[in-house]
């Protein structure tokens, strides 16, 4: 249990960074990087200089996936979000430091395997290390961060979380919709004004006909622009002729159904049962998400307070001067 804590807010940490910093190399979007390598921050003594921040910034340009133009704004919006991260990550390897927290060449060895064990076949993953588009030295640093992170968070939530009963009732009680609900069904529908098209459409879905193409070109509902797509309804969301899509099974398709507002024809997609589950039922999930949102909150006030002591300095002008 402690370790899935851990892993979450461990991917809540660094999802983002990594996203920036562990893209793949040749990247074709150039930026104007500053002429000399200035300081662009310091953290507690230690540099970020102009060559670092543009390689993570060439690597959130490569994650991108609109190219239009950003105003002045929001470029430095988004490369002030960049540099704090930057930042954090220093911070979070200097605690790890002063911890005296390592990863050793074993343990990066395994999660590199590990992961490279998710691909379908080590030829696969060659032909990315191959074709450029994994950087094998920058990858295994990003493992050797992530392994690093994984100890110093288990580190800081080192004491176990526990939930009282009475918190487990109170949220139980405060989100009773989250484990009640009637029940659902997913279906698409075709509506025409007269039962004649309607039974002609019908007969075409029965010969191979696409439901959701025969929906979108003859529909007269608004759902037609999505293929007829009713989304999830309960009995009480549609008029009683409807009824029938309840006792229908996924994949099947209705007779034509009369109803006020024209002539149906429905396939049902999915459904969703009835859910009334007990506080007893509920418990265990409520106390792995009450568990999950105090050890946010935990990791939150620690890395604060670490943040709070150090000594950060930020050069704007330098930071102003690295265009897109």
């Amino acid at each position: 249990m402690k370790s899935h804590l851990i892993h979450t807010i461990r991917i809540g940490a660094i999802i983002s960074l990594l996203l920036f910093l562990f893209a793949p190399v040749g990247c074709e979007k150039e930026l104007i990087p500053s002429t000399t390598d200035e300081v662009i921050a310091t953290v507690n003594g230690v540099d970020i200089t102009v060559s670092e921040f543009t390689e993570a910034l060439t690597n959130l340009k490569t994650e991108l996936s609109d190219d239009s133009p950003l105003d002045e704004d929001q470029a430095r919006k988004m490369k002030l979000n960049l540099l704090n991260q930057l930042i954090d990550r220093k911070l979070l390897v200097a605690e790890a430091e002063n911890l005296g927290i390592t990863v050793s060449e074993e343990e990066i060895d395994a999660a590199v395997n590990r992961i490279i064990g998710e691909y379908p076949d080590q030829e696969t993953f060659d032909e990315l290390v191959a074709d450029g588009n994994i950087d094998l030295d920058q990858w295994r640093r990003e493992i050797e961060y992530t392994l690093l992170l994984d100890k110093l968070v288990e580190t800081a939530l080192a004491t176990d979380i526990e939930i009282l009963p009475d918190e487990i009732e109170t949220y139980y009680e405060e989100h009773r919709e989250d484990y009640s609900s009637d029940e659902k069904v997913h279906a698409l529908q075709i509506m025409v004004e007269t039962r004649e098209t309607a039974e002609e459409l019908l007969s075409e879905i029965q010969n191979g006909g696409d439901f959701s193409n025969l929906a979108s070109i003859h529909s007269i509902s608004p759902d037609s622009a999505r293929g007829g797509d009713l989304g999830f309804f309960t009995r009480e969301e549609m008029p009683p002729d409807f009824e029938i899509a309840f006792e229908m099974d996924p994949g099947d398709v209705s007779d034509v159904v009369e109803s006020p507002y024209g002539f149906h024809i429905l396939k049902v997609l999915e459904k969703s049962p009835a859910k009334d589950m007990t506080l007893e039922e509920a418990t265990p999930e409520i106390t792995e998400k009450l568990k999950r949102l105090r050890a946010e909150e935990q990791y939150g006030l620690w890395f604060s307070e670490i943040k709070e002591r150090a000594e950060i300095e930020i050069n704007p002008s330098v930071l102003d001067d690295i265009s897109f």
